[in-house]
């Protein structure tokens, strides 16, 4: 009850683009940042060939600088942790056999030296680490603190 109604309860909800189910299952959550990163490839190699664009190196440094599909993709995986780096690692991987025109066994050190790609797992420890610092410092009676920090202990 809130004021005087009933407040209906729901298996899914989707609160600032994030779903949240019911079992707060944190692994449908990543899933489906991940499926939206990869529609964000999709429409992103819609931009190369439209837009004729066949230069390597201008196609790596569109996905890394501006950042469309990694953010998609990074999108609430600060709070979901380290638990989806595995994850979000096959995520670039499979967007580098992609661009590349390489099979799906070829070895990741051979992606990330061919494209002089940084891991995005990189990007994924450095988000980690700023929200585990902002925690830290903020008060012990903050909401978010509160929340979050018994995640940190995973």
């Amino acid at each position: 009850m809130w004021d005087d109604k009933e407040i209906e309860i729901v298996d899914k909800y989707t609160y600032l683009g994030i779903p949240l189910h019911c079992n707060m299952s944190y692994s449908t959550i990543a899933k489906e940042m991940l499926n939206r990163g990869n529609r964000a490839i999709k429409d992103l190699f819609g931009i190369y060939y439209k837009g004729k664009i066949n230069n390597l190196n201008v196609r790596i440094n569109l996905f890394n600088s501006l950042q469309l599909v990694q953010s998609v993709a990074m999108n609430c995986c600060h709070v979901l942790g380290l638990s989806v780096v595995e994850q979000i690692k096959s995520f670039q991987m499979s967007y580098l056999r992609r661009l590349l025109k390489l099979p799906a066994f070829t070895p990741h050190y051979f992606l990330m030296l061919e494209s002089q790609s940084v891991p995005i797992e990189i990007q994924l420890l450095k988000t980690s680490l700023c929200l585990l610092c902002k925690l830290v410092r903020r008060p012990e009676a903050s909401l978010s603190k509160i929340v979050l920090m018994p995640y940190t202990a995973r």
